[in-house]
């Protein structure tokens, strides 16, 4: 490939958008990887720089903190401020982790549903949407995971609310 053709090839990423493109041509160091519109460097040959320097650049992070401690300590309080609702998240979170649960994804609730039949664990009516409800309570003690959820209808979830699995079984009947 010549180099008027890179340069054409170059010259359209930019000109749509893109971070990168390709021209098939090996860097120095023999990589064929798409190169950075910004400077026409190999991809490849970035990312085996910035692995290279990360123990470095991770030391000097931890450097600034500790020499910096006020700066931020201030900048922290202004993405807290900023961000009310991804600090609420990050608690939740943590505190769920702390308990010992490793989460679920909404894959994972989804074949708990299909499993169900489509019902609530509760009432057995066919449902639509489902909440995803904890066994074991949290507020009781239970873990945040897969294994201690099951699907609920609205009505039954929020009646069950955060009651401890025999009493709501007693409740509605189940066991005497």
């Amino acid at each position: 490939m010549k180099y008027a053709d890179r340069i054409a090839l170059k010259a359209a990423a930019v000109a749509a958008g893109e971070p990168q493109y390709f021209t098939g041509k090996p860097c120095k160091r023999g990589h064929i990887a798409p190169r950075n519109t910004a400077n026409s460097t190999c991809m490849e040959c970035d990312r085996e720089k910035y692995h290279a320097k990360a123990a470095k650049r991770i030391q000097q992070m931890k450097d600034w903190r500790v020499a910096n401690p006020d700066t931020l300590k201030a900048a922290c309080k202004r993405w807290k401020d900023a961000n009310p609702q991804a600090v609420r998240n990050h608690r939740f979170k943590r505190e769920r982790r702390k308990k010992g649960g490793r989460g679920f994804t909404a894959a994972q609730a989804d074949a708990i549903f299909e499993a169900q039949g489509g019902r609530c664990g509760n009432c057995l009516k066919k449902i639509d949407k489902y909440h995803a409800d904890h066994i074991v309570p949290l507020a009781a003690g239970g873990l945040h995971d897969i294994k201690n959820i099951q699907c609920l209808c609205a009505l039954c979830n929020h009646k069950k609310h955060k009651k401890d699995p025999f009493v709501w079984a007693q409740e509605q009947g189940r066991l005497l």
